[in-house]
């Protein structure tokens, strides 16, 4: 991907990059990790801007997530995607939000500056890394991005991801509750760009970086297919649960698992809207259970709130496939509805 943004002319002229790390691999299970020097877990990063009295009140709202679903819904994720209405989820959520400074994360970076124009210039390398490491991870399938799965550079204020544990939507496929956003997008990192808002710089950069991606798919797809394949152990392990999940008969090719992940990741660079190509992750893990209508209706959305819900199947360009995937990481029903580990409100 580096070699792909750095042969694009609109890509390399901005510095857009993902930051990598060495992995030595000892045995077909175990590997050596390369340490990233003068980094911290984003949680930690927001964390360290907070006063004595904020951090004590950091888990507020996990605990009004908690109270929330004991009190209507059996404290079960499943019931709450089922009855939850919209309007009571996302007055939920954002009462979850407002229980937080709106700018944790801003003064993480002003602690971190020695003057307003070194904060400027962290903001911006943070915002360009972080829209860079977005699309990349949405193309890839990459979920799980709790506030501990990134790494914040504390001399470039680069954003670098970790842990790919779960890779090719299957953390909308195989996690009990499904997770339904395409990247990390909450109201922290809104919040840091202000007072511009995520139309601008944001949206930009995430267009030049997945209209580069999109000018390569042979390439990203070739890479991707090795990658697919090589772990045929742990494919099959997952195909195969999920087969006996849905009472489905285990497929007898091979080759069929890493298939339908590759399809998957071809539709993302042929410019599908991003809630019906996650669709696809969902329906083939979840279809059978009583909350898969509701999870559905809850992805696709509503034409009248949400551009993805009106866009249709395919985007007529990149710009309509970059705003889909906005809309999609930032709903507050989808949000509000997200595992509270996860920390949606931060």
């Amino acid at each position: 991907m580096n070699g792909i943004l750095m042969e694009d002319p609109a890509c390399s002229q901005r510095g857009l990059h993902l930051t990598t790390y060495k992995v030595i691999p000892m045995t077909s299970r175990v590997g050596m990790i390369e340490w990233v020097q003068n980094t911290k877990p984003l949680k930690d990063f927001v964390q360290s801007a907070l006063s004595d009295e904020e951090r004590k009140n950091y888990g507020r709202p996990a605990a009004m997530q908690v109270e929330w679903l004991q009190k209507k819904y059996s404290n079960n994720y499943k019931v709450m995607y089922k009855k939850a209405p919209r309007s009571e989820v996302e007055k939920k959520y954002r009462e979850k939000v407002q229980a937080l400074p709106w700018d944790m994360l801003r003064q993480g970076f002003f602690k971190l500056s020695s003057s307003p124009e070194a904060f400027l210039i962290l903001r911006s390398h943070f915002v360009l890394t972080y829209a860079t490491l977005s699309i990349c991870h949405y193309v890839l399938g990459i979920g799980d991005r709790h506030l501990s799965n990134f790494m914040v550079d504390l001399e470039s204020g680069a954003a670098v991801g970790i842990d790919f544990g779960h890779a090719f939507g299957t953390a909308t496929q195989l996690l009990p509750y499904p997770e339904l956003m395409p990247f990390r997008l909450t109201p922290q990192m809104t919040s840091l760009i202000r007072p511009h808002s995520e139309k601008g710089q944001l949206r930009s950069c995430m267009t030049h970086v997945l209209r580069a991606l999109r000018n390569n798919p042979e390439l990203l797809l070739a890479t991707m297919d090795i990658f697919v394949k090589e772990p045929l152990l742990d494919w099959r392990a997952n195909a195969k649960k999920q087969c006996r999940a849905l009472k489905m008969d285990v497929p007898k090719e091979e080759s069929w698992y890493p298939k339908e992940k590759l399809k998957q990741a071809e539709k993302k660079l042929l410019g599908y809207n991003p809630a019906y190509v996650m669709r696809e992750d969902l329906r083939s893990g979840h279809r059978n259970t009583p909350e898969y209508s509701s999870l559905e209706q809850i992805l696709m959305g509503d034409p009248k709130s949400h551009v993805r819900a009106s866009v249709g199947e395919r985007c007529s360009s990149v710009e309509e496939q970059v705003a889909c995937l906005i809309c999609h990481a930032t709903d507050p029903n989808i949000l509000g509805r997200t595992w509270a580990g996860w920390e949606p409100w931060a």
